[in-house]
């Protein structure tokens, strides 16, 4: 009877464990479901990739360290596998707090990879069969710790977590299948994970941003492998596309998750505080307070185009010029800000991927400042350059009423001048940088308005030396100006200020003052330059004269051929000019044949010939 009791109190007590642990286990999905737990996985797996050995392809050291944060999460949390012995535990939903729990079987997927990726790396140097299964085994193994973490993400995670669990998890899959040369499921995954990465990129701030396209670039390369082999299994392109397009389609689930990571997104971007700058299909945070202010100040002015009327009547300039000004010294406070921000960054010690990251927007921001500056220094520029070519079309009018201070005609024509070098300094710079941020309309744009401005300064060039009597110059000025403005007109056809406006384009300097300026100029460059050819004739036949007394007299004899004789009055040369060539003989070659040919007498009997002495030995030969 007590046997009996003591097992039936046995049953009712595993009962009660029984239901108790049902009970603990509801409440901790409960728990879960109330609080969603947030894991950014992309941004974790690549910031500690470029972090921790992947930027040199080393593996080994990308495993060690996943193995080094796997044990220290599994301490933290006290998840181990028992302490003497081991004994496996199995990561349920109750198990899971934090973000910490769930990224076990994250770093569980990426060492399982690291080490396939690493034994990958050895094959390639020696092949051998067992390394190749072990590769495989490895990555099988990838596979299930991205499939857990997947269902741990859809019953705790939110919304974004999940889907980054799914393009993670359709990428390891992917990887496994090119490595078993299954090219249709390694294509169809590949392209699932590429859909939902660049949905994905459209719902994120700037860094997950960036992350989503470095994983893109990515799955890009493998698409293409992938995309290869299909064609040569299937051999035909319409259906590798229809297995795109199939493997491109979202669920339903899916895509009520990314409508509300849309409005997330909305919202967080409504309430932050940090501007960001698109510019050249690159978006460049500004966080910096003094940044945004002068930024902004410089926006309005752009917008506006005026700056304040009593500044305009105090200082008696073009109320344009004065607006740009003020545009120039808002973005060159915004850079110097910019360049102290960008020294303390570069001047921290430990360096960091946050850091790095900091650094390039900072370079970013820099260039953009300078692009926008460069633009506008050309716009002040022409508009100075325009205002002392109406002041000279002024001067040369005929006018009764003669004003008491005006600047010489060869003055205004330095001036004008200097204002075009500016011109040329401006855009050489601003090709640079269109160079260097691989923008093709602008720097085609910037070197059409650099040849145009280069034909304007040979132009006024000319007319200065026209002004000053120095007609050569002036013509040879003429010549080479109609040269290069067919170059430019040329250039100019194909980009035009109005057509780069109709798609959109970011062009700070007008390319219309140009046009209208090198039209002008045509009218009057042709009669500039024959009637500078025709002062230069004029000038060389009147100074015709005066230089043929002094040409030289070729009826006499030259100085250097009468040296015993003196004539004081002679005007005659030192030496003829140019000097006549008479034709030299060759050098005779006999001779040095003839060497083989000669018998010389024998000089024996004057050689002394003297006797050898030796010994014995020397008699028989040994010594």
């Amino acid at each position: 009877g007590a046997a009996a009791d003591g097992v039936i109190g046995r049953d009712s007590m595993a009962s009660k464990d029984g239901k108790t642990e049902d009970e603990n286990s509801k409440n901790a999905i409960n728990s879960a479901e109330a609080k969603e737990i947030n894991l950014s996985i992309l941004t974790t797996i690549k910031d500690s990739q470029s972090q921790h050995g992947l930027r040199h392809d080393d593996y080994m050291r990308y495993r060690q360290y996943c193995c080094r944060r796997l044990r220290r999460i599994r301490k933290s949390v006290k998840f181990l596998h028992g302490k003497t012995h081991y004994k496996k535990k199995k990561l349920d939903v109750r198990h899971i707090e934090n973000e910490r729990v769930l990224s076990i079987p994250l770093l569980n997927a990426e060492r399982a990879w690291s080490y396939a990726m690493e034994l990958k790396k050895a094959l390639q140097k020696e092949d051998e069969s067992r390394k190749q299964h072990h590769l495989l085994r490895r990555l099988k193994r990838a596979v299930k710790s991205s499939n857990e973490l997947l269902e741990l993400s859809r019953a705790v995670g939110n919304a974004r977590t999940q889907v980054e669990a799914e393009v993670y998890a359709s990428w390891m899959e992917g990887n496994e299948h090119i490595e078993r040369s299954r090219w249709l499921e390694a294509l169809a995954s590949h392209v699932r994970s590429k859909t939902l990465c660049d949905r994905l990129a459209r719902c994120s701030d700037l860094q997950s941003e960036e992350r989503c396209k470095e994983i893109v670039q990515q799955l890009n390369v493998s698409i293409r492998l992938s995309t290869y082999n299909v064609k040569r299994k299937l051999k035909s392109e319409e259906k590798v596309k229809a297995l795109k397009a199939r493997s491109a389609n979202i669920e339903e689930k899916l895509i009520t998750k990314f409508l509300e990571l849309e409005k997330e997104h909305k919202e967080r971007e409504s309430k932050s505080t940090s501007t960001v700058i698109v510019w050249n299909n690159t978006k460049i945070p500004v966080t910096n307070k003094h940044i945004q202010k002068a930024l902004q100040k410089a926006a309005e002015l752009e917008s506006s185009g005026e700056p304040d009327s009593k500044a305009a009547e105090t200082e008696g300039k073009d109320p344009k010029i004065l607006a740009l000004n003020g545009i120039l010294a808002a973005y060159t406070k915004a850079g110097s800000q910019c360049q102290v921000d960008l020294l303390a960054n570069e001047g921290a010690k430990l360096r960091t991927v946050i850091l790095d990251r900091k650094a390039t927007y900072l370079r970013n921001l820099k260039m953009y400042i300078n692009f926008k500056k460069l633009g506008h220094k050309v716009v002040r520029s022409q508009l100075q350059a325009e205002s002392l070519v109406e002041e000279l079309s002024k001067q040369e009018l005929p006018t009764k009423k003669k004003a008491k201070k005006k600047l010489l005609p060869d003055a205004i024509e330095k001036a004008i001048v200097s204002s075009l070098d500016r011109i040329l300094e401006h855009l050489y710079s601003y090709k640079e940088v269109a160079d260097q941020i691989k923008d093709k309309s602008s720097l085609r744009e910037a070197e059409a308005a650099y040849i145009g401005y280069r034909a304007l300064r040979c132009y006024y060039k000319a007319l200065g030396f026209e002004k000053t009597g120095d007609t050569k110059s002036a013509f040879t000025l003429y010549c080479l100006c109609e040269d290069i403005k067919t170059k430019a007109d040329r250039s100019m056809k194909n980009h035009v200020s109005k057509e780069s406006e109709a798609k959109g384009k970011d062009l700070s300097f007008s390319m219309d003052i140009l046009e209208a300026r090198l039209a002008s100029t045509t009218k009057d460059l042709k009669s500039r330059k024959y009637r500078s050819h025709a002062l230069t004739v004029a000038s060389d036949s009147v100074l015709q004269p005066s230089k043929s007394s002094l040409s030289l007299d070729k009826k006499g004899k030259a100085l250097l051929e009468r040296l015993k004789t003196y004539n004081a009055k002679s005007e005659l040369p030192i030496a003829e000019f140019p000097v006549q060539v008479a034709a030299t003989p060759s050098k005779p070659l006999f001779l040095d044949i003839a060497y083989h040919f000669v018998k010389f007498p024998s000089l024996n009997k004057r050689i002394e010939s003297e006797q050898k002495k030796g010994g014995i030995l020397s008699s028989f030969g040994l010594w």
